[in-house]
């Protein structure tokens, strides 16, 4: 085998290499995006179910003060929490954004 034949299969392969890894990477985003939408659907599913205990208890406890009081007070604090979970989120896709263009 000739310098010329090696520079050639070298070539091939790194040409190989490179349309595999951009058709990887394609599947890679069209997975992630997938996953992202299935897991907004069973949130949006969850939050939905969520909101209907948060009506039938509210309507349940609206004549007593105290409980409406300590209702509105977990309410409050799981809207804190929502919050801090979607700081949490971006901040996982943000470093999961960050490792991929290191391991690049």
């Amino acid at each position: 085998m000739t310098k010329k034949d090696k520079e050639e299969i070298n070539a091939l392969v790194k040409r190989l290499q490179e349309e595999s890894r951009k058709s990887t990477d394609v599947l890679v985003e069209k997975l992630i995006k997938k996953s992202e939408q299935k897991m907004e659907h069973y949130i949006g599913a969850l939050t939905e179910s969520h909101q209907h205990t948060i009506d039938a208890i509210s309507e349940q406890t609206k004549d007593i003060p105290e409980i409406k009081r300590m209702v509105g007070i977990m309410f409050e604090n799981m809207g804190k929490q929502e919050v801090n979970i979607a700081v949490l989120k971006e901040s996982a896709r943000d470093h999961e954004r960050r490792l991929q263009k290191v391991e690049r």
